[in-house]
């Protein structure tokens, strides 16, 4: 597909993440070349996970090339690449987080950031708001902007969806190891979790 007001003047979108990948139809969209948002030793325009370049294709695409991704397709925004690890997992400073959150809004007035980089150990029952969604929530008040977080991926309820076994709603829920990650716990943003099949026929997602 093809990316038919790449020289309109969309406003930009922080993604991140993995990078995002200038082999695709993204390419003309992504506004930054250099390395200056970036927490890894790759580009910021290599996807080595092959994760921030589909959640940057939703972000300004929607469900547009779903199910046909062939054609021209108008954009909703321009992507900014914000590479914060080059595999699924690792670790990565909060301070470091908010620092490219903080050059990305005076350099580019970004106010839209999608954020999928999350601890990877849920939040025990009444858990004070954590670190990273306190930085989260006061970036939201301080700079006007809003930040769409990952619930995270929770395999537990999503193994085996395609073969669904009954469950006792919503007891399914209580245990603490089915509890959202940090930052998923931010007051002052947005939220996104789902429990579904994807748009593909070969797995849960």
């Amino acid at each position: 597909f093809t990316i038919s007001n790449v020289d309109e003047n969309l406003p930009v979108i922080g993604i991140i993440d993995t990078g995002i990948s200038n082999n695709t139809p993204l390419a003309p969209i992504i506004i930054n070349s250099g390395n200056e948002y970036n927490l890894t030793g790759s580009s910021v325009l290599l996807d080595e996970a092959n994760h921030g370049s589909a959640v940057a294709l939703f972000a300004t695409l929607g469900n547009r090339l779903i199910p046909n991704h062939i054609g021209q397709f108008e954009a909703d925004a321009r992507l900014l690449s914000i590479k914060t690890m080059n595999s699924s997992s690792g670790s990565v400073k909060i301070s470091d987080v908010e620092r490219l959150i903080r050059q990305a809004n005076a350099e580019y007035q970004c106010k839209i950031f999608t954020l999928t980089i999350l601890f990877d150990h849920p939040l025990k029952n009444n858990e004070s708001i954590s670190e990273y969604a306190y930085m989260l929530d006061r970036l939201a008040f301080e700079l006007d902007i809003i930040v769409f977080v990952s619930s995270w991926n929770n395999f537990e309820l999503t193994e085996g969806l395609l073969n669904p076994k009954p469950i006792n709603y919503p007891s399914h829920f209580i245990e603490s190891g089915r509890n959202i990650c940090s930052p998923a716990d931010s007051r002052n943003n947005i939220v996104v979790g789902a429990i579904s099949d994807n748009f593909e026929f070969n797995g849960a997602g």
